[in-house]
C-alpha cells in the first residue's frame, strides 16, 4: 500500500464531501488523531480511522497470510 501525503489525503476527503452533498449525507471532518497501536499523530478521515497507514498495512499484510483448513469430515 502506498502512502498517501497530507494533501492527497485533504483532496480526497474534499471529494468524498462533494458526493455525499449531492446525496444529501453530512460532510466528514477530517482532523488529526493519535494512532491507537504506536501513538504517532496521523491525519484521520473519521472517527473510524483510529489506527495510521503504517499500523494498518502491517495489519493487512498479516491478514494476507491466513492459513485454511478443513474442520469435520473429509
Amino acid at each position: 500500500m502506498k502512502k498517501r501525503t497530507l494533501q492527497q489525503k485533504k483532496r480526497i476527503l474534499r471529494d468524498l464531501n462533494v458526493a455525499r452533498d449531492q446525496v444529501g449525507l453530512p460532510t466528514m471532518k477530517g482532523t488529526t488523531r493519535h494512532c491507537l497501536k504506536c501513538s504517532r499523530p496521523f491525519f484521520s478521515m473519521g472517527s473510524w480511522n483510529r489506527l495510521c497507514e503504517s499500523c494498518s498495512s502491517v495489519i493487512q499484510k498479516r491478514d494476507d497470510v491466513v492459513e485454511t483448513y478443513r474442520v469435520g469430515h473429509p
